[in-house]
């Protein structure tokens, strides 16, 4: 089985998690809603929810889970609650989909986000500077490597604008460092770096999927 293997990515973002399958040996093509300049394969604007399936071997989405978040449940119960606007739920909506479709997916949203059986990737298992945990349903066997917090002398955290240290976090990288941290060479922007999954989680998951893809 080779690159011509083609993985469907919705809400893609700046194509961390594309990054990872192409390196696992897919040829990745990325939607999302807005323009992403960043993404390094084939991309697209247009609407997950409507994006033809059609001649794909397998799919990746990541809806937004801004009100998975820990920062949503603060702000539900915060006088600030009207200044933070989390995104509509789409995981119902992509799910059904996804699985009508009969295609080997993968669905990624942070722990909290109601999943199905999900398997957690954490970038200490990777040796990477960050923790970033994220959760993976699929419907086919999964396994994610356990996590190895020990290895990291100092948690490198990225979001926001970066830099500083802060005291949950540890250290807050920004542009280079940061995407070194993730794992990423593709981009040094911040904006798309808080938001991206290192592509590390994304390769052990793709050398998995096409071991099931080649058993199917």
């Amino acid at each position: 089985m080779t690159a011509d293997v083609r993985i469907l990515d919705l809400f893609c973002g700046i194509g961390g998690c594309s990054v990872g399958y192409s390196r696992a040996g897919f040829e990745p093509v990325g939607v999302d809603l807005v323009m992403m300049h960043d993404y390094p394969d084939e991309f697209h604007v247009g609407n997950a929810l409507t994006w033809p399936l059609d001649g794909f071997d397998a799919v990746h989405a990541s809806p937004p889970c801004k009100r998975y978040t820990r920062l949503a449940a603060f702000h539900r119960s915060s006088p600030q609650q009207p200044l933070f606007n989390p995104h509509p739920e789409m995981l119902t909506d992509i799910r059904r989909r996804l699985v009508k479709s009969g295609l080997p997916y993968v669905i990624e949203g942070v722990p909290g986000t109601p999943l199905n059986n999900p398997q957690i990737y954490c970038g200490s298992s990777f040796g990477l500077g960050v923790r970033r945990h994220r959760a993976f349903e699929t419907n086919w066997p999964l396994l994610s490597p356990p996590c190895d917090h020990a290895s990291q002398s100092e948690v490198i955290g990225v979001y926001g604008h970066g830099g500083g240290r802060d005291k949950s976090r540890g250290h807050k990288a920004y542009g280079a460092a940061a995407a070194a941290a993730l794992g990423i060479t593709h981009t040094n922007r911040q904006k798309g770096l808080s938001q991206a999954i290192p592509p590390a989680y994304t390769q052990h998951i793709g050398a998995q999927l096409l071991t099931h893809l080649r058993a199917s």
